[in-house]
């Protein structure tokens, strides 16, 4: 076996070099010398749960505060977003950015809002709006911490009067995560 001592390496026309430590371990010369794992309890590229969900049809909504259902996902990696009961629970305890909506066309001025429940009950108001008639969308996020075990997340909804969500993957009705950072 050959090996080659040196304290600095310099490019050919002189400039720029890099300087070998004294003490001993690993030089990396670029990311893809990065091992793979997780050696920071960072996330890594393409970790953690992550889901897309959304209405595949309307939902009639009356005055007061009821649960909105989203019965469809674009993506659900660990399958942690359950469609049957439009509930999310990671098994990656951590904080996640989540984000929610949904919409309604309405031909009188209307209040909404978007509550984050979380394991049954009332965690946060994430939209509080008031507007005139037509299109009415109430949207919101939040960064959440969840335990990576029993937490899980649902979205609620608050209206003035009696009116039926629009629908479609396309549509501002919706409820997404993903992880941010481990715990």
């Amino acid at each position: 076996m050959s090996e080659i001592l040196v304290n600095t390496i310099k490019k050919a026309d002189g400039t720029g070099s890099i300087t070998v430590p004294a003490d001993s371990g690993t030089l990396l010369t670029s990311a893809s010398s990065i091992p793979a794992g997780n050696l920071t309890g960072d996330i890594i590229q393409n970790a953690g749960p992550t889901f897309f969900a959304y209405k595949s049809s309307g939902q009639a909504l009356s005055t007061g505060v009821q649960k909105i259902t989203y019965d469809s996902t674009r993506w659900n990696v660990d399958s942690d977003y359950d469609t049957s009961t439009s509930k999310f629970t990671p098994q990656v305890a951590g904080y996640y950015q989540v984000n929610a909506g949904w919409y309604v066309v309405t031909s009188s001025e209307r209040e909404g809002a978007v509550y984050l429940y979380m394991n049954g009950s009332n965690y946060s108001l994430v939209c509080n709006f008031i507007g005139a008639s037509g299109v009415r969308a109430f949207t919101g996020s939040q960064l959440v911490y969840m335990n990576g075990s029993t937490d899980y997340l649902e979205v609620y909804a608050y209206i003035n009067g009696s009116h039926t969500t629009n629908s479609g993957a396309n549509a501002p009705n919706f409820f997404s995560a993903s992880l941010a950072r481990k715990a």
